[in-house]
């Protein structure tokens, strides 16, 4: 089970032979990328692409790193780079760090400005008017360009015109409408005024509550420029889907089109009841559908809470039914993942029960007086070797059961520390969840050499294959999942509303339809959300394809 974690913190299977060869020295080739040495402006780390993408293609991601809010400018410099990532190997660098007059190197550049009327280097003004490399400016100090230009408008066709602070809750983009939250208002979508209409391309429309729009972004000769940077406050059918398009086709405008999909089932353990994975296997396979199984092989409840107070710690050796039935999945196309090791986290209640399928297991988490979460960081255990010790009990149970370890791996509730993402990258092919960032981790743009602040943290859902700054390969779950009732911590989503997203993410190019379904649910919910999402066009297809891209 995940409960989401939105990014409003911030402020404002199968695999053998040869795949599993390449699979190895994919992950061995991207921790020796990112355990070299910390990177100095000279010596800017590359990190490497996800399966699939052009290896020619070199993306260079510069951000506003210093004042009040240089934590932020790194965060949302590093959700771009993992977007990039799609399309090809990309650099992270604070934009006070460019010494060049040029963009030598890179096949396309993105600035992520968050820092308003901050003074940048002149040298990377001159270098994004003179240059020919693709650039994308997102955000903030489109000005300080505009003013370094003495006929920007006569150039470009377009000039900006000040911040607009209305209710703007939609952008529509490609065909398609996209949501905005009131809440990112008060950031405001800088206006692009177009004063040559023929030279301009108009990159989606910001629509006001009264109807009337505005470009949200534009491109002209070789810039594109998006009035906002669109990584907060996001929901699964937000804006920020079509930011994330926008930014696979800066780096890769020739990626082939495609549309596919997968499936889930989600929070499969010991206490499953068998006769349900049996009848959902039945309906996906009967319909050729792929899919995968998240299993926990430890099921705990510590106090008893669903057990008249007598505690409960079972695995899966200890289930025999269970295994048969996961035994009855695989041979039916089902590829099993690995959920965690018991899916909850010691005696206590984190933040819920307890009991596994629950709670969180690798990070604590609390609920404030609203029931709302609160992310409060690492388990007190948390290490290296405790979460590899963790990792290796669970691989010990599925042997135990006869059953094979799982390749893939998806943290509980999709949060883990910096250390355990790090752990799982060295154990495992690819994960199959979303991302989780604590801000600090990349300082001058050197993952992996800071310390993460876990005050400031978010989360960050993936359209499409994607590299992660840990390394991973990160196979999408970009729908969310259906829940036919709405809890403190759950929004109410149901079969028309997780197809409502599919067509958004129809939109994004390669972007992968995926959802995840809970077995207590039978199939009549099924029966709804996988037609649905065929007729949108999609081809369900094994999580082991879109990993190998």
């Amino acid at each position: 089970m995940r409960r989401d974690h939105t990014d409003t913190e911030f402020f404002v299977t199968r695999k053998f032979g040869v795949r599993r060869i390449i699979m190895a020295l994919l992950v061995l080739s991207t921790t020796l990328v990112l355990t070299s040495p910390a990177a100095s402006p000279a010596t800017t780390r590359l990190y490497p692409a996800a399966p699939g993408a052009d290896p020619g293609r070199r993306t260079l991601v510069l951000y506003d790193a210093d004042g009040e809010y240089g934590w932020l400018g790194e965060s949302y410099a590093v959700m771009a780079g993992n977007l990039l990532s799609h399309s090809g190997a990309w650099s992270l660098r604070p934009v006070q760090q460019h010494p060049r007059k040029d963009f030598q190197g890179y096949t396309a550049v993105v600035y992520v400005g968050t820092s308003e009327h901050r003074s940048l280097p002149g040298a990377f003004l001159d270098a994004v008017l003179t240059t020919r490399t693709p650039v994308l400016w997102m955000g903030a100090n489109i000005g300080r360009l505009h003013d370094r230009s003495h006929d920007f408008s006569t150039r470009f066709g377009w000039r900006p015109a000040g911040i607009d602070t209305s209710a703007i809750t939609r952008v529509d983009y490609r065909g398609e409408s996209f949501d905005r939250d009131r809440a990112a208002s008060s950031t405001g979508i800088v206006r692009s005024e177009i004063t040559d209409p023929a030279r301009v391309t108009t990159v989606g429309a910001a629509v006001r509550k009264d109807g009337s729009r505005f470009p949200w972004g534009v491109r002209s000769r070789h810039l594109t420029y998006l009035g906002e940077v669109p990584f907060s406050f996001t929901g699964p059918d937000d804006r920020y889907l079509a930011a994330a398009d926008v930014l696979s086709r800066h780096a890769n405008p020739s990626r082939p089109e495609d549309k596919r999909a997968l499936v889930r089932i989600e929070d499969v353990g010991p206490d499953a009841d068998p006769a349900r994975l049996r009848a959902i296997a039945d309906y996906l396979h009967a319909r050729r559908v792929p899919f995968s199984v998240a299993v926990y092989p430890r099921y705990r409840d510590p106090r008893g809470r669903y057990n008249n107070g007598k505690p409960v710690d079972k695995t899966l050796a200890d289930t025999p039914a269970v295994v048969d039935a996961l035994r009855y999945m695989t041979a039916r196309r089902g590829t099993l993942v690995m959920h965690g090791y018991t899916h909850q986290y010691g005696e206590d209640s984190n933040p819920y029960t307890g009991v596994s399928g629950e709670d969180y297991e690798f990070y604590r988490v609390r609920l404030d007086d609203h029931g709302g979460l609160r992310y409060e960081g690492p388990v007190a255990a948390d290490s290296r070797a405790w979460a590899g010790q963790r990792l290796a009990a669970a691989a010990r149970e599925f042997r135990r059961a006869g059953l094979p370890v799982p390749t893939i791996f998806e943290f509980p509730h999709y949060v883990g520390s910096a250390v355990d993402y790090a752990v799982v990258n060295e154990r495992f092919h690819a994960r199959y969840d979303q991302g989780f960032l604590a801000a600090g981790w990349c300082p001058d743009g050197a993952c992996g050499s800071g310390k993460p602040d876990y005050s400031r943290t978010t989360s960050q859902r993936f359209p499409f294959l994607v590299r992660d700054i840990y390394g991973s390969v990160v196979i999408p779950e970009s729908l969310d999942h259906v829940s036919p009732t709405a809890g403190p911590d759950e929004s109410r989503r149901l079969p028309e509303d997780i197809l409502a997203t599919a067509k958004r993410i129809a939109a994004v190019r390669g972007g992968v339809a995926s959802f995840f379904y809970h077995p207590y649910l039978g199939t009549s919910y099924l029966e709804q959300v996988v037609p649905g999402i065929q007729g949108l066009g999609f081809v369900f297809v094994d999580a082991a394809d879109i990993q190998c891209g």
